[in-house]
Parts: C-alpha cells; sequence; structure tokens
C-alpha cells in the first residue's frame, strides 16, 4: 500500500513539472511573435496563473508494471490420509468340533466283534444228578433275603423317579451319592436288582449285577457277598473274576446250538447257595443271581467237551493277545 502511494505522488509531481515547461516554451513562443510583427501594437499581458487556479484534476495513474512483491504463505497443514486399500477379507471357515462326549467313567468298550464260530460243539450227555448241598447253618450271617437285607440295613437307596426304569434298583450310597438318573449314569458300576425272568424261577431272592469291573467295583460287590456267602466270599469271587476273563464255560439249559456263555450255570454251591454267574458275551455287563438258602436246582447243567472250552478260554479276554483283551485285562486289572 506505500509503495502506490509512492508511485501516485511521483507521478503528480512529474505532471506538475510538466506543466510548469509547457508554460515556459508558450511564453518563448509569445515573445517570438512579437519580434516577428514590428510595428503592430499588442498589449502585453503577463499572465498570472495561479497554482491554485489551475483545475484541480484527479490524474489516475496506470501503473506500466506491477512490481511483484512475494508474498509468503504459511500453507495449511494437510493431513496426511493413508488410504485403506479395499481388500476382500478372506474368511476361514472354523471348523465344528465335535463335542467330546464325556464317556462314563465306569462304561465298559464293547469289542467290534463277537466271535460267532468255533469248534463243532456236540454237549456230552450227563445224567440228571443232584448235587450235594452245602450245610444251611452259618456261623456269621444268617439271613433269609438278600433283597430284604439291602433294602432295609441303610447302606443303600434307590431314585423315587427314574425315566429310565432304576425305581426298585438299590444303590451304594456311599458309591453313588446322587440316586437320580444323572446321578446313576456318572456313578454307579453295579446294583442290586429282581430280574423279571429269574423271578418265576423257584428260589431266586436277587441278582447283583455288575456294569464295570475294576477292582474297586470288586472290592464293594464282595462287601455284600459277606453276607450272601458267608464263608465262601473269597471263592465266589475268584469264580467272578474268572467269568470276566472268560475262562469258565459251562453248559446254559436248553441252549446247546448257542455260542457259549462264560459262568457258571449250577453245579456250585457255596454256603447253601447256588452259584449262578453269566458273563453277557458283549462284555455289557456280569450278574451274578442269588438263590434262596438250601434250595437246590433240579437242572443241572452239562459239561462242554474239553475242546470247546480250551478253544474258547483261549480266546477270551483273559488269555487272548488281541489289542482289545489286553486293554481289557489292563483296564479291570485281571
Amino acid at each position: 500500500m506505500k509503495d502506490r502511494r509512492y508511485i501516485v505522488i511521483m507521478t503528480v509531481l512529474l505532471l506538475v513539472t510538466a506543466f510548469v515547461g509547457v508554460l515556459a516554451v508558450v511564453e518563448g513562443q509569445k515573445d517570438s511573435l512579437t519580434e516577428d510583427l514590428p510595428g503592430t501594437l499588442v498589449p502585453t499581458a503577463t499572465a498570472t496563473i495561479s497554482a491554485t487556479e489551475a483545475p484541480k484534476v484527479e490524474p489516475t495513474a496506470t501503473p506500466t508494471a506491477t512490481p511483484y512483491v512475494e508474498v509468503t504463505a504459511t500453507p495449511t497443514a494437510m493431513p496426511i490420509v493413508t488410504e485403506t486399500p479395499s481388500v476382500t477379507p478372506v474368511v476361514i471357515a472354523t471348523p465344528t468340533a465335535s463335542p467330546t462326549a464325556t464317556p462314563k467313567a465306569t462304561t465298559t468298550p464293547k469289542p467290534t466283534a463277537t466271535p460267532t464260530s468255533g469248534p463243532t460243539i456236540t454237549p456230552t450227555p450227563r445224567p440228571t444228578v443232584v448235587p450235594t448241598v452245602a450245610p444251611t447253618s452259618s456261623p456269621e450271617v444268617n439271613i433269609s433275603s438278600v433283597y430284604d437285607y439291602v433294602k432295609n440295613c441303610g447302606s443303600y437307596g434307590t431314585p423315587s423317579v427314574s425315566s429310565l426304569g432304576y425305581v426298585g434298583c438299590y444303590f451304594l450310597k456311599s458309591a453313588v451319592p446322587n440316586l437320580t438318573d444323572n446321578g446313576i449314569y456318572y456313578d454307579s458300576t453295579w446294583y442290586v436288582y429282581i430280574d423279571q425272568y429269574e423271578e418265576m424261577e423257584e428260589g431266586y431272592d436277587c441278582s447283583i449285577i455288575m456294569t464295570s469291573f475294576g477292582k474297586e467295583t470288586r472290592d464293594q460287590v464282595l462287601e455284600l457277598l459277606k453276607v450272601v456267602y458267608p464263608t465262601g466270599y473269597a471263592e465266589v469271587m475268584d469264580l467272578v473274576v474268572k467269568a470276566l476273563r472268560q475262562e469258565i464255560w459251562e453248559y446254559r439249559w436248553g441252549y446247546s446250538n448257542e455260542t457259549p456263555t462264560a459262568g457258571t450255570m449250577g453245579v456250585r454251591y457255596i454256603d447253601g447257595r447256588e452259584v449262578y454267574i453269566v458273563m453277557r458275551n458283549d462284555l455289557a455287563n456280569l450278574t451274578i443271581h442269588i438263590k434262596d438258602k438250601g434250595v437246590v436246582n433240579p437242572v443241572v447243567s452239562q459239561s462242554w467237551p474239553q475242546e470247546t472250552v480250551d478253544y474258547w478260554t483261549s480266546h477270551g479276554t483273559g488269555n487272548a493277545d488281541d489289542a482289545f483283551s489286553i486293554w481289557f485285562r489292563k483296564e479291570y486289572g485281571l
């Protein structure tokens, strides 16, 4: 702005100087004309020009060139924009994990196959013989019904409601503290019940069914066997172990053409009671059927031929060298 005023003032001074010069030139020309025309009376007049009388003309000075003024500008900082590339996200499918089912700790794995073939079985004919019955008296305990003892001794209990049919089945309270279907499923390994089929037989009292065969379970069952067989409980448990190992094969009445079932079939009596043990072919459970004391089974089983007994014993869980049999023995301490 100051530069512009400076230019205007200089321009005005130049114009005034030029104007004065013009007046001087005019005055000289008038003197020249007076000298060229002699005898001519020309009035001499002195023109007084007051600078103040001159018309005030505000000249507009148009500069020929606009001086370059370098403007210092502070640039506004622009934010750094990082462009996010457009990337199509790769969706990695998360595999759906199969829920690891919590296996029942006491469930016995079933073998993938049960042998159904063997040597030709021809039972050895044998006359029916009434076995010798042991004395009915007991030096320790003399009870008429094992089932009544279980119900009344206070150590066993049964669920009041069960969708799986366990009402009337008695479980050891110390082993199955939660007498519900869920508690039974996770904690039970054996119980006492009345089999509706066996109930029709003369002198049947109840059955002990084992669904797992480890030492802890066997020890618990052994305590009840001391009541059932007060002097011979150890011998009975030895027969239970041999049945689990599939080393006892006795003839089953009326089923001479079926695959043999491991267990005792009525030819043994201990403390006045029949020892009747059956191990299922699929190894799902072992049952000890309890007869009333003093009752003698009129039907005596026959013996299988020795070659049949030897064959099934060598292929049983106690002697076979297949992976399952080895696992079975190790798992249950047999």
